[in-house]
């Protein structure tokens, strides 16, 4: 077989690779040979040899090239932001295998609750993203990595120091920012308002999670007849005097909207949005009414028996526009819900023949609208 020498070291001792060819029934790998440890007698997988001086190992090509690929990454990727290469409209132009390519190789990113200075600046990560780097992705100082303040600015920074206040609590990760860039939220802005305060077992949570994946701008929950209260807000009825002021207005937020604050801020990390998903204050069904009135963009209502959505996108011309998608409880909207909606200027849209739940209508919905988007202008965050 052909030898040579990989750059992977091990306690400091090189480790000596050794190429061979895959049988019938296996695909080419390394005989990783090399270590310090005890030498001992065995059989090397998918051979009749024997080791008797040094420990041997097989390694697959596979996880050869996914160690190069970690080792090597953060020395790939010096974008401040996710590039056209990243996108489906990057795959049409270079090839998906490319587009794959920038995917893997980008820099870790983290956000921050202030917006980013300019560059020369020091941002610092809180302490669960702090430990996130630190602990879970084990990066040290002088890794470079992404900052995001989820109001569209993205830099590119070094991991400078990890800094600990008293006694060795709160351990902050400083990054000192070498560029900053600053995006406009790409693609029309779709705004989800959905009546899902009476959603349970964490149906509300994957609302919120899978909103900011596919690219809603705001999800705004929604006080209907049949969906009249947040969940966090059902202390309210066990204790009015705490209460007394916390009516469903929106001027109080409940403890289940600030977890969806939470969740839609991890989301918005998962899937690299530049500007994060935001969750509005839940609105009145009246006052929804009259925010129809007022507005210039177009409003759809989810509803049993109506057109399809589709239909509606073409006749209206919407690829390059956003608007509103309405979604209504668990049990739809009451008649007089929908009549007051259509006569205030919403319309009427179908998702399919099958009754769905309210969660899966609207990212149904969502993902519609989404494939709307010109190849000019693709669908982002």
């Amino acid at each position: 077989p052909r030898v040579a020498r990989a750059n992977l070291h091990r306690g400091g001792a090189g480790i000596q690779c050794v190429r061979f060819p895959g049988g019938p029934d296996a695909e080419p790998g390394f005989f990783v040979v090399g270590g310090a440890r005890r030498p001992e007698r065995g059989r090397i997988q998918g051979t009749k040899g024997h080791s008797t001086r040094r420990t041997v190992a097989c390694v697959s090509w596979r996880a050869f090239a996914s160690h190069n690929s970690a080792r090597n990454r953060r020395f790939k990727s010096s974008r401040p932001g996710a590039g056209d290469g990243e996108t489906a409209v990057g795959a049409l132009d270079g090839g998906v295998i490319s587009a794959r390519q920038a995917q893997t190789n980008r820099l870790h990113r983290f956000y921050v609750d202030e917006l980013l200075p300019s560059a020369g600046g020091d941002v610092f990560l809180d302490g669960d993203e702090s430990k996130h780097a630190t602990k879970a992705l084990r990066l040290k100082p002088g890794d470079l990595l992404e900052v995001c303040d989820g109001k569209g600015g993205v830099g590119l920074g070094e991991f400078v120091v990890l800094e600990t206040g008293d006694r060795g609590r709160d351990a902050n990760v400083r990054v000192s920012l070498s560029s900053v860039s600053r995006h406009e939220f790409a693609g029309p802005k779709w705004n989800l308002v959905v009546a899902c305060g009476g959603l349970k077992g964490g149906r509300a949570d994957w609302l919120v999670e899978k909103s900011a994946e596919i690219g809603a701008h705001t999800l705004t929950p929604l006080m209907s007849e049949r969906s009249n209260s947040i969940g966090g807000q059902r202390e309210a009825h066990k204790n009015p005097k705490k209460s007394k002021n916390a009516k469903n207005d929106g001027d109080t937020e409940s403890g289940r909207e600030a977890r969806w604050a939470r969740v839609a801020h991890a989301a918005s990390k998962q899937c690299l949005r530049a500007h994060a998903l935001e969750i509005a204050s839940p609105v009145a069904f009246h006052d929804l009414l009259t925010m129809i009135r007022e507005s210039d963009e177009v409003v759809l209502l989810c509803a049993a028996g109506a057109p399809p959505l589709r239909f509606a996108l073409e006749e209206k011309n919407m690829q390059d526009h956003g608007g509103t998608l309405l979604v209504g409880p668990e049990g739809d909207f009451t008649d007089l819900e929908i009549e007051l909606l259509v006569d205030a200027g919403a319309v009427p849209v179908g998702l399919g023949p099958l009754r769905l739940r309210v969660e899966t209508a609207a990212i149904a919905a969502m993902a519609c609208v989404g494939m709307m988007h010109p190849r000019e202008q693709p669908p982002g965050c």
